[in-house]
């Protein structure tokens, strides 16, 4: 769903939710906003989900800050407004040159006229511009919520994850792996697989369980082929994530930088 904001082939904003928890109640688009209100099945909690990106053009941005405030009218109960707002809210948030004065008093003013809570951010020394601000009532209603940067694989910029219950520990899912397709044998071994197995019934319960066996064939495969991918791909990810904590106080060497990239 691209906002107003969008042009060329700058895209969109995107917003995704569970349907089976959260019942989309109305939705309002803007200036480069999204702000979509849900409504939580399981206790009737009304909230709003505002998905932002500022504009980088140095004119538009007091529009952008203009739209937010009628986001606020438009909804003025518990709001969570995420993502990039191109402003810092002090020059110590960067490790590069000062800020933009102009648009950190944007930034500044709208969190104090608005009353929101900016929480600290985990897990990175500097904000590059990603961060999840609150109204009062939403931190209220979560008040253990963290916001943590997780490790940046291909993006510019960290991925930001907001936990309202930290100590929850995720069920393991099953992920394909691309790197499987490489293989010389994938193709002849999916054939074989699909062959084998013989189920009665509706076409769509057949093919159900015949994809529920399939992950099973592929994670036992992929084992004995790859063995301990999830280690390696631990280590990587925790290598990646000390060059970036490096590139917080200084520029990378040329050797890191490299290595960052392979």
């Amino acid at each position: 769903m691209p906002s107003t904001g969008s042009c060329g082939s700058s895209g969109g904003l995107l917003t995704i939710w569970n349907r089976s928890k959260l019942l989309k109640e109305g939705g309002r688009m803007g200036k480069n906003t999204i702000s979509t209100l849900f409504t939580q099945k399981i206790n009737g909690f009304k909230w709003v989900v505002c998905n932002m990106y500022s504009p980088c053009e140095y004119n538009v941005r007091a529009l952008f800050w203009s739209d937010l405030e009628e986001v606020r009218h438009w909804w003025n109960g518990p709001i969570c407004l995420a993502r990039d707002v191109n402003a810092v809210r002090y020059d110590e948030e960067r490790n590069i040159e000062e800020c933009d004065s102009r648009n950190k008093d944007f930034l500044n003013n709208f969190i104090n006229s608005q009353e929101l809570v900016d929480l600290k951010l985990l897990g990175l020394a500097y904000t590059w511009f990603d961060r999840f601000l609150l109204s009062v009532e939403m931190n209220l209603r979560f008040p253990e919520v963290i916001q943590v940067a997780l490790t940046r694989v291909t993006s510019d910029h960290k991925p930001i994850m907001l936990a309202t219950k930290p100590n929850i520990i995720c069920k393991p899912y099953f992920k394909f792996e691309n790197s499987w397709i490489l293989h010389r044998d994938f193709l002849k071994k999916v054939e074989k697989w699909w062959g084998i197995m013989k189920h009665q019934g509706i076409p769509s319960f057949v093919f159900f369980k015949k994809q529920h066996n399939f992950n099973y064939f592929l994670k036992n495969w992929s084992t004995e082929e790859f063995g301990g991918v999830k280690k390696e791909k631990a280590e990587l990810t925790e290598n990646i994530d000390c060059l970036d904590q490096i590139e917080n106080s200084h520029v990378l060497f040329q050797d890191q930088f490299e290595e960052r990239l392979n």
